[in-house]
């Protein structure tokens, strides 16, 4: 394991960062014997890392919990807004270098949990949570020995239903309503649930919509509307980006919900990490667990039924849009055919006048006296020294660039599929004193 959290490091050197900003967002929640207080304030740069790990003011040391949470938002290109070697240090600070820089730096989905042990199988503090979900990325710090609780979030852009402003605000409305459970460890893995949770809603809510009006405007499914008149190959084309959009959103719902029970049966069946104090919270905690799983699990099964219809739906509008286009085709292959048949009635008109033309032509040269006893010259023959070979010229040329269209496309086959034949034909190349020889010699 320390070889994995070393080489983590190292290939943190990797993660990209953009311009940092002047001031970030702090969340402290302090619980006391009466009450539990949640602060939400901006803190510059340069006293960031105080913030979160600097001793307790004497106002504050009767406090029996801490929890410090610091924003960092991401740019559309990932990139995390904050200096590196502020974030490196903020890593340290709140306990939370090793393998979970090598997360990050990957963005992996789901929850990890690295609990320290001493040699004799005791664990130490702190232990170390992460997760990561639709909605952002959250890691934290859980020292029990303190019971404080040091966290970074790092918010998406956006999670197809907010951005990162509505996301990091509502995110910190659900830890506001469960900051009673401070010193339990696993408190901001339940928020993140929570969260999770609400958004699977959403999706099921926004998607079932979208579904219904893709089902109306097709006139296959459940929802038809009679009046819906029937759409043309441009509409269809639309829509079908649109049941599309929906195929891939639901594929990644019933992707979170995965993760949502997978968070949700570790709270159920483990006891809260490193921790003796928030025993008596625990019970509290799996019995909403429990309460989210089972709704989690009909959600699940709600999904999966508009994964059905949207796939029904796909199905359908190919259907359509293959009816659409074999129509279109027919069309085409129809107003052909009168193209065909215009240009050969302009052929048969023709036919009258070729015969007049030709003979009215050969009545105008001049080498045709039809006036004089002797109607052809001496010199008539000149006419056909000119026709004969000018028509077989023309007839030749005709001939002549056919069998060079089809020798240009002979050569030029028989060049590409000898380049072919070529880049199949494996090369090697051995420098000196190295190859198969040299091996055997070695």
């Amino acid at each position: 394991m320390d070889g994995l959290q070393e080489q983590a490091k190292d290939l943190f050197q990797n993660q990209r960062f953009a311009a940092p900003t002047a001031r970030y967002s702090l969340v402290e929640i302090f619980q006391y014997q009466a009450s539990t207080e949640l602060h939400h304030k901006s803190v510059l740069a340069r006293d960031l890392l105080d913030s979160v790990n600097c001793a307790a003011p004497p106002q504050l040391r009767s406090a029996a919990a801490r929890l410090y949470l610091v924003k960092i938002d991401r740019n559309n290109a990932g990139q995390l807004q904050i200096a590196k070697q502020l974030f490196l240090d903020l890593l340290h600070a709140c306990r939370l270098e090793g393998y979970v820089q090598y997360l990050i730096e990957h963005e992996s989905y789901g929850l990890q949990h690295f609990t320290s042990t001493t040699t004799s199988g005791n664990p130490r503090n702190p232990d170390i949570f992460y997760i990561n979900t639709v909605s952002g990325m959250l890691l934290w710090s859980y020292d029990n020995s303190s019971v404080t609780t040091r966290a970074i979030f790092m918010p998406r852009n956006s999670n197809s239903v907010f951005d990162n402003v509505n996301i990091f605000n509502a995110f910190l409305s659900t830890l506001d309503h469960q900051k009673d459970f401070i010193n339990y460890p696993w408190l901001l893995q339940f928020v993140c649930v929570i969260e999770l949770c609400r958004w699977l809603d959403l999706i099921h809510g926004f998607e079932l919509q979208r579904i219904r009006l893709v089902e109306e405007q097709t006139r296959h499914g459940s929802w038809i509307s009679e009046s819906q008149e029937k759409l043309d190959l441009q509409q269809l084309t639309e829509v079908s980006q649109s049941v599309g959009f929906s195929v891939s959103a639901l594929a990644n719902a019933v992707r979170h919900v995965h993760i949502a029970l997978e968070l949700l049966s570790i709270d159920i069946s483990s006891p809260p990490p490193s921790a003796t104090s928030s025993q008596s919270k625990a019970e509290l905690v799996r019995e909403a667990t429990r309460l989210l799983s089972r709704q989690v699990h009909y959600r699940k099964l709600d999904l999966e039924y508009l994964q059905e219809r949207s796939k029904n739906q796909v199905s359908i509008i190919f259907s359509l849009i293959s009816q659409k286009s074999t129509a279109t085709s027919l069309e085409i292959a129809s107003s052909s055919k009168n193209d065909s048949s215009s240009m050969k009635v302009l052929a048969f008109m023709t036919m009258f006048f070729l015969p007049g033309t030709f003979f009215a032509t050969l009545f105008a040269v001049p080498s045709l006296h039809w006036t004089e006893d002797r109607i052809i010259s001496d010199r008539f023959w000149i006419y056909w020294v000119f026709t004969l070979p000018c028509t077989l010229l023309l007839v030749l040329g005709y001939k002549g660039w056919t069998h060079i269209a089809k020798f240009r496309e002979m050569v030029l086959s028989w060049l590409n599929l000898s380049k072919t034949k070529n880049d199949m034909i494996p090369t090697q190349t051995f420098k000196s004193g190295t190859g198969p020889i040299s091996d055997l010699n070695d």
